[in-house]
């Protein structure tokens, strides 16, 4: 639950609850609300991220299938991302990845029906894609935050401070480095 118009405090405050037996029960640490994967597995098209929902930083999981397409025009098919937002992340892979995904149909999910409105999480969208087509597992202890532009530069989020503080203080690492800088395709190799 969002408050969209508060006259006695903050709007920025973001209410989550789970509906029990004897009603609504306020989750207090959502900070894996919305994860399925053990932190100690490697699994394959899946990647975890954080994002800034209100004043809380929420992790969630972007999962990916990658197939080979029976279609002369390959599917985009997205669920909790716009699929504009998936076509213009493959555009960006093929490019900057050096990956050929035009004959593969391409599936993403966010888990848990969560729906992402900004895109700190394009760089976990892109190395779930990548990890599926290449049959690389990703690390569930790694966390990857970024947007992702057009020229393939990986950007820090808005109050990054915040996320990152939150990522360290669940015992995860970040996949990407924001001091060093590095190109898109090599972060997709490091994984």
């Amino acid at each position: 639950m969002r408050c969209l118009k508060n006259r006695y405090g903050s709007v920025n405050e973001v209410g989550l609850f789970m509906m029990e037996q004897k009603g609504l029960v306020e989750v207090s640490d959502p900070t894996k609300l919305f994860t399925t994967t053990d932190d100690n597995q490697e699994v394959e098209g899946v990647c975890k991220t954080a994002m800034l929902e209100g004043n809380r930083v929420l992790t969630f999981e972007i999962q990916a299938l990658v197939v080979d397409s029976v279609y002369s025009l390959p599917k985009r098919v997205a669920e909790g991302i716009a699929r504009s937002r998936l076509e213009l992340l493959t555009a960006i892979l093929s490019r900057h990845g050096r990956i050929n995904l035009s004959n593969k149909d391409i599936y993403v999910n966010v888990s848990q029906g969560f729906r992402i409105k900004e895109p700190s999480s394009d760089l976990a969208v892109l190395l779930a894609i990548y990890s599926a087509s290449k049959h690389i597992p990703v690390n569930q202890k790694r966390v990857a935050v970024g947007e992702v532009s057009l020229s393939g530069s990986v950007q820090k989020p808005p109050r990054f401070s915040m996320i990152d503080k939150e990522i360290q203080r669940l015992g995860y690492q970040l996949l990407y480095d924001f001091d060093k800088k590095l190109p898109l395709f090599k972060v997709l190799s490091k994984k």
